[in-house]
């Protein structure tokens, strides 16, 4: 199922947003008793992050919590996806600190993307991590998480997480998780806003392009929630 809801304002998409994260929280509880959520970085989802830690009726001490993808900057840097989802969310809520998990950025990009896909693995004991709900973003030239157009990582088929030499705005090296781990979700939402982003959206609808966004095809639900 793919669904586009449009709101007035960025309140109004963060809390639909919110509200999806709660409800798939409580079935994952109810199924198996623990939930998983993938988060992004980004300057339009800091609205959902800070409304998300008071969220109410979610068990975070029964959660784990990842980074969709990370530049390898410093938690101190502005530029890092950790140390906003830490500022705006995770310092905000009761989440044991082994629950959470991001690349290093210590290391080079490769060799952080083989670690971080370990870590990912040392969480599930299924055949195929399947998320619970992951969260994303889409940049004007149709990237998410951290894969670009026409670039090398999109054509992964097997592995959870690539190394993505230095792209993007700014141009630093990235740890990104693939289509592959995208896609086995039970839900994906794109959390946007403006004019240029819905116009992608609906190219995307009507399968006009091939950008990195219309690659997402999560096997159960994904959601277009979209700002005026």
């Amino acid at each position: 199922m793919s669904r586009i809801e449009r709101y007035p304002s960025m309140q109004d998409a963060s809390h639909r947003a919110c509200e999806l994260v709660r409800q798939a929280a409580e079935q994952a509880r109810a199924a198996k008793g623990w939930f998983s959520l993938a988060i992004s970085g980004g300057s339009t989802p800091r609205r959902f992050l800070s409304m998300l830690s008071q969220t109410e009726y979610i068990d975070w001490k029964n959660i784990h919590v990842f980074l969709v993808d990370e530049r390898l900057v410093s938690e101190q840097s502005p530029d890092s996806n950790l140390g906003q989802a830490k500022e705006l969310f995770l310092k905000k809520v009761p989440i044991p600190q082994e629950q959470i998990h991001a690349p290093s950025t210590s290391l080079p990009f490769e060799q952080s993307a083989k670690e971080y896909e370990e870590r990912i693995w040392g969480v599930f004991d299924q055949d195929f991590p399947e998320l619970d709900i992951i969260h994303l973003g889409m940049g004007s030239d149709g990237h998410t998480a951290s894969l670009f157009p026409q670039s090398t990582q999109l054509e992964e088929n097997s592995r959870l997480v690539s190394g993505v030499p230095a792209r993007g705005s700014p141009a630093l090296p990235r740890v990104s998780m693939t289509l592959p781990l995208i896609n086995a979700s039970r839900i994906v939402f794109f959390l946007l806003q403006g004019e240029q982003k819905s116009s992608l959206v609906q190219q995307i609808k009507v399968g006009q392009n091939n950008l990195p966004a219309a690659l997402v095809l999560p096997k159960n639900e994904l959601y277009w929630l979209l700002a005026s």
